[in-house]
């Protein structure tokens, strides 16, 4: 399957869609950590002042792999039980394909290397995904080592459309052609 090259308008979308989900990622690591904070207060009242405090101050050390864990969590399954649909995708109206079945959802490898790429990106203060803005067919890290696609859900509804009307048919009875 053969993908043209990726437009600005297309580029913003992904990019769009991204901060929607980082946006997501951050918000439920925040509750999460206010969670402990108010389980710290409310449970573990009768432990003294710099008990608390020492667990609180830890708390830095538990939020980069809590945001590294949301993260990969919301891409592989959003990707792998949304069939290639992000919370940040579905709401940018765009979608990841396979590159070898593009009407079937991704593979459990597919989403899993994906998800893979994109926390390397976002660990690496997102100038991995810089390199999707420098090749031809606008494919960056994840899309490399995953064998995806991004496209539009519009191109997507094309493809699954002309997969559902039939190639070879043909008219026996005039009554049929109406």
């Amino acid at each position: 399957m053969t993908f043209g090259m990726l437009d600005r308008k297309m580029i913003r979308k992904r990019f769009y869609a991204f901060f929607v989900d980082l946006f997501i990622v951050g918000v439920t690591s925040k509750v999460l950590l206010l969670t402990y904070m108010l389980f710290i207060e409310s449970k573990l009242r009768f432990i003294p002042l710099n008990y608390k405090r020492s667990l609180y101050e830890n708390m830095k050390v538990v939020h980069f792999p809590l945001i590294m864990t949301l993260f990969f969590g919301l891409y592989f399954l959003s990707l792998y039980i949304g069939q290639g649909l992000s919370p940040g995708k579905a709401v940018m109206k765009v979608r990841v394909v396979s590159n070898k079945d593009p009407l079937h959802g991704l593979t459990i490898f597919e989403a899993f290397m994906r998800s893979i790429g994109g926390l390397a990106c976002y660990m690496s203060i997102c100038t991995l995904f810089v390199f999707s803005l420098f090749n031809k067919e606008g494919k960056g890290l994840p899309e490399w080592i995953s064998g995806t696609h991004v496209i539009s859900e519009e191109k997507y509804q094309e493809m699954h459309n002309q997969k559902e009307k039939p190639q070879n048919t043909f008219v026996l009875f005039e009554n049929d052609a109406a």
